[in-house]
């Protein structure tokens, strides 16, 4: 099964970006990257059927696997105040299920795992905060589709993760009643994003 990302979250991964395509690390904005998902409630219900029907599904990743992968999403996402790192709050889990529901995917987060382990000298989880942001970018840099889909599925698994809605005060809207129009989206929300400096490149 290929899995399919709503509009909402590639919204979210693109306002992670700055201006050179680079991740944003930490959460400074957090709740307003959040805001910027109007569909979350249609994209979690798109979330947990994937869940559902993944639950049965084989494991892809080892157990040193699954502790680097920790590591490092604690590092694109790290916790800060009230807010959980994205590794301690178990999204490792979440992109182990997205990945082992699609080879090319599967092959794509082993490979770029076993990148960061080679560049990490296999001691990835000892090294200083500071060392560790420093690697991922030179893996941002040499393996760029893999590290496109660790940060895409990190945010998407973060953002919709009841733990970060309690946090941020968010509150899922009630399902709409038969025969109920959905509400139009609010474009006033896309303003801070539309005066940023564009980060891609015309050919």
């Amino acid at each position: 099964m290929r899995v399919s990302l709503s509009n909402s979250a590639r919204l979210l991964y693109v306002a992670s970006r700055d201006k050179n395509n680079n991740v944003i690390n930490g959460l400074n904005g957090s709740t307003e990257l959040f805001r910027l998902s109007i569909s979350a409630n249609q994209l979690v219900g798109g979330l947990a059927e994937i869940g559902a029907k993944m639950s049965d599904t084989k494991q892809v990743f080892s157990p040193a696997q699954r502790s680097l992968l920790t590591d490092v999403l604690n590092r694109i996402i790290p916790p800060k105040d009230k807010l959980p790192g994205a590794g301690n709050l178990g999204i490792s889990e979440y992109i182990e299920r997205v990945a082992s529901a699609n080879a090319n995917l599967t092959r794509l987060f082993n490979d770029g795992l076993a990148k960061i382990e080679v560049v990490s000298g296999q001691n990835f989880s000892n090294l200083p905060n500071a060392t560790k942001d420093e690697l991922l970018r030179r893996v941002e840099s040499d393996s760029p589709k893999f590290f496109d889909q660790l940060v895409l599925h990190c945010y998407n698994g973060y953002y919709t993760n009841q733990t970060v809605f309690d946090a941020i005060g968010y509150k899922l809207p009630d399902p709409p009643k038969p025969g109920a129009q959905p509400e139009l989206l609010d474009v006033s929300l896309l303003d801070q994003q539309r005066k940023r400096d564009p980060f891609w490149k015309k050919v």
